[in-house]
């Protein structure tokens, strides 16, 4: 499945009729995975609930459960983390660092804290980017391409005439699939040796109940986001991912051998937490601030019930919340659009849009997690610079060819 999958990642990279061509001739073995949804997979192979359970406990990974996550999407998961998974020495801003400087070297630029404010569409080509901040215009050469979702792009970043003269495909489909899911997130420092406490870089799944006959994953993720959405009670568990990044990454145990950083993860619905405060003015009323201290104490039930040597070694726990995700993407959905069937097996959206010089990039691209985004942004590198589907075919890519690319300068010389 998921070498059958992997053509229907470079189809978003053509144009219509291209796309239309390569989908009947090199995808139809992944159009079959990707039609059928996990549970239906499981349940031709004989497994029952456990089994099930046992092979999707991952699926917090993409957002779905087993009955609505395209097959290939899990499958592809499973098969990442099959034999363990690699954290960057150094955590994140050791792969932002050589990318930002690689950037310099080409004669860019990265800005932060510069929002944009709307994509400039002048006669159906993309001309540039307008900034919030002083109501400056940056041009561009060769296009714009926008990472920052379906949703952020055609609600906020485009005018609603060019989305419904360019882009109305696309919105369409966006609202037929519906909002992916959002999440509750709890960041934990521990104070204290990780051996003594009984931690380790390994992740844990937290089960509320152990799934059996007739009590699926999808019942246990079904009563963990009816939870969620309780917010006037400590009581009630969730299904929730716990992980220590700190633990993975050498250099951090060097810098803080005694400092221990966690991070849990539970889906969650973003509408009851909508409607406790102002989204777009970031006010946070004194309700929501309520909520938020009791979903922290049963954070800390569910860590304590999986570390019990925990107990006041605790030194914080900062709770997120859907309003959270918004506030950083622009949408609740953490993933971007749902990894359904309907999605998956969809030539929507592509790289390619009818506003020239204008390209999609990001997981809705492709499929969530970061591996997939870095690709959507190689298969959008890859239509700026004129690859087609015989270059994929001889081996002519645009991976290959940064291999020629001299190295980036150091941090220091710039």
């Amino acid at each position: 499945a998921k070498k059958a999958f992997m053509p229907l990642f470079f189809a978003k990279a053509w144009q219509p009729c291209t796309q239309w061509c390569w989908l009947r001739l090199c995808c139809r073995p992944g159009l079959k995975w990707a039609g059928k949804t996990v549970h239906q997979v499981i349940e031709e192979l004989g497994g029952d609930e456990v089994n099930e359970a046992l092979l999707t406990f991952q699926c917090m990974d993409h957002g779905e459960t087993p009955r609505t996550a395209s097959f290939p999407v899990h499958a592809m998961i499973v098969s990442h983390y099959m034999n363990g998974a690699w954290f960057p020495k150094g955590g994140p801003l050791s792969l932002a660092r050589p990318l930002v400087s690689t950037i310099f070297k080409g004669g860019g630029a990265v800005l932060v804290r510069a929002p944009v404010q709307q994509i400039q569409v002048t006669q159906g080509r993309a001309t540039g980017v307008r900034m919030k901040k002083k109501d400056a215009v940056l041009s561009c050469r060769k296009g714009v391409v926008s990472a920052a979702g379906l949703d952020a792009t055609i609600h906020r970043l485009l005018s609603r005439e060019d989305v419904e003269q360019y882009l109305s495909e696309e919105r369409d489909f966006m609202h037929s699939l519906g909002q992916g899911t959002s999440c509750l997130s709890a960041f934990v420092t521990v104070k204290g040796d990780a051996k003594d406490l009984g931690l380790s870089d390994h992740n844990v799944w937290f089960f509320p109940k152990p799934p059996s006959a007739g009590y699926s994953l999808d019942d246990i993720t079904a009563e963990s986001r009816a939870n969620a959405a309780r917010l006037n009670t400590t009581e009630g568990n969730f299904f929730c991912f716990i992980g220590a990044g700190s633990l993975k990454d050498p250099e951090c145990m060097e810098l803080h051998p005694d400092t221990i950083a966690l991070e849990m993860i539970t889906d969650a619905e973003a509408e009851p937490f909508l409607a406790l405060s102002d989204v777009e003015s970031h006010r946070r009323t004194a309700e929501y601030k309520g909520h938020k201290k009791q979903l922290e104490e049963r954070f800390r039930q569910i860590l304590l019930a999986v570390y019990p040597k925990l107990e006041d070694h605790i030194l914080s726990i900062d709770v997120s919340t859907p309003l959270s995700v918004d506030f950083y993407l622009k949408r609740t959905a953490i993933y971007g659009l749902p990894h359904t069937p309907e999605r998956i097996t969809s030539p929507l959206p592509r790289v390619v849009t009818k506003i020239q010089d204008f390209y999609l990039s990001g997981q809705d691209v492709t499929t969530g997690g970061w591996l997939p985004a870095v690709m959507s942004g190689a298969l959008a590198a890859s239509q700026i610079l004129g690859y087609n589907p015989l270059d994929l075919m001889c081996g002519r890519t645009v991976i290959g060819g940064m291999y020629k690319v001299e190295g980036p300068p150091s941090n220091t010389s710039l």
